[in-house]
């Protein structure tokens, strides 16, 4: 199929004569016996080479029943995601809950062949990019959280500025999340937040904190005080 990004060849017998080619939107995997021997790069390929002694002076020819893959390196996947639940953070001036929803964004391709069919679940399986967006979303949506939490503190970003802010906030959870990918033998291309949407209840208890801490800083006194 067209959005396959695994294709397997048909097991066959191998020997001196055969030539594997590869496209150079692709890498093959070569396998024997279950068991993966090698990822090749685009161009020709010879498998085997005849030995060149045996007991009658001739070439000893060599064949083995095998199959590989061919594995798309080069196509991108579009993935969109958002935030099933809404998650809690802290804001890092006010030190008091913010519940936010977040949704963007990504784009993925595959690096490492080899690693890519060890890590998602073997030799035989097939791969096509349904298959793999709702893969890495799930996988994208399980440390999302925690990287925001930890830009927000690291880089001192308060609820007021996640907006004015979404460049480094952007920057920061990929940077988190690259390690993640590559984990899968899976480059991160892009990452793009598309909208931080935050329930009105939040949005006032976050505006009255504030409000009170400006006047705390300003007059030296509680906003309750000065009514």
């Amino acid at each position: 199929e067209s959005e396959d990004l695994v294709w397997y060849h048909p097991s066959e017998i191998v020997d001196e004569s055969t030539i594997i080619y590869v496209p150079h939107t692709h890498n093959v995997i070569f396998l024997k016996g279950g068991a993966i021997l090698d990822s090749l790069l685009p161009g020709s390929h010879r498998p085997i080479e005849a030995k060149k002694k045996s007991f009658f002076g001739r070439k000893k020819v060599e064949q083995y029943y095998t199959k590989y893959a061919y594995v798309n390196v080069t196509s991108t996947l579009n993935v969109l995601w958002g935030t099933p639940n809404k998650m809690d953070l802290f804001d890092p001036m006010l030190n008091i809950p913010v519940t936010l929803g977040m949704n963007g964004s990504f784009v993925i391709k595959i690096n490492d062949a080899i690693k890519f069919i060890e890590k998602l679940g073997g030799i035989n399986k097939s791969y096509t990019t349904s298959h793999l967006q709702s893969f890495f979303k799930d996988i994208m949506l399980t440390y999302i959280k925690d990287s925001l939490a930890n830009v927000m503190i690291k880089e001192k970003i308060t609820y007021y500025e996640i907006w004015t802010e979404m460049r480094r906030i952007t920057l920061g959870i990929k940077y988190d999340l690259e390690p993640k990918f590559k984990d899968y033998g899976v480059e991160l291309c892009e990452f793009n937040i598309a909208d931080i949407y935050i329930p009105e209840d939040v949005k006032k208890l976050v505006e009255k904190a504030y409000k009170e801490k400006y006047i705390l800083k300003t007059y030296g006194t509680s906003h309750e005080e000065i009514r």
